[in-house]
């Protein structure tokens, strides 16, 4: 009779586990979903006001930026989700915000000494004024998915939708208001790293 009452024990909290899963990815996926109709929405607008050329040169330089900022912890906030000790983990989002700022700061040096040849190596030489920018959008990329990681370890799923919906909303408004203003393709960039 234990055994059966154990067994249904375990059902229960399979199904609870299981109930609390789907809660949480339901919350993921609808804020995943609604930043998304943002940015369809906003999109016609935008893309009045920044002509092909500005995106090109915002697709190279997300193109450089994402990927060193991806590297810009050295890959140590993943380790901050399956971490088994709080304390560890704590410590790990502090060594990679650490690693982030010196990396950042590093790039600083062949962004300022060697603008020109990056530009020649990337293709368009109107990324140069852009390129002082990089440190920042790295630091800034190495500290998003810092804390990203931190918030889903600390089962933070609705504070993690809703920085996807305040990113989807806050770029749009920033890129459309500087847009309107100024001409080139500082609305994007501002909006990126914003």
């Amino acid at each position: 009779m234990s055994k059966i009452i154990n067994k249904i024990r375990n059902l229960e909290l399979f199904r609870f586990k299981r109930s609390r899963f789907i809660k949480n990815a339901s919350v993921l996926i609808s804020g995943s979903f609604i930043s998304q109709a943002i940015a369809i929405i906003t999109a016609p607008i935008v893309t009045r006001l920044y002509s092909p050329g500005d995106y090109g040169l915002l697709g190279i330089y997300m193109m450089v930026s994402t990927i060193i900022g991806v590297m810009s912890t050295l890959q140590y906030h993943t380790a901050i989700v399956v971490e088994k000790d709080n304390l560890i983990a704590d410590n790990l989002v502090w060594l990679c915000f650490k690693i982030c700022f010196i990396v950042s700061c590093v790039f600083v040096i062949p962004v300022t000494f060697l603008n020109a040849q990056i530009c020649s190596l990337l293709g368009d030489n109107d990324l140069s004024v852009w390129l002082y920018l990089m440190p920042v959008t790295i630091l800034f990329t190495g500290f998003n998915n810092t804390l990203l990681c931190w918030a889903n370890r600390q089962a933070m799923f609705k504070a993690m939708a809703f920085n996807r919906i305040l990113a989807a909303i806050v770029t749009p408004i920033l890129s459309i208001s500087i847009g309107y203003f100024i001409a080139g393709p500082l609305g994007l960039f501002i909006g990126l790293i914003i």
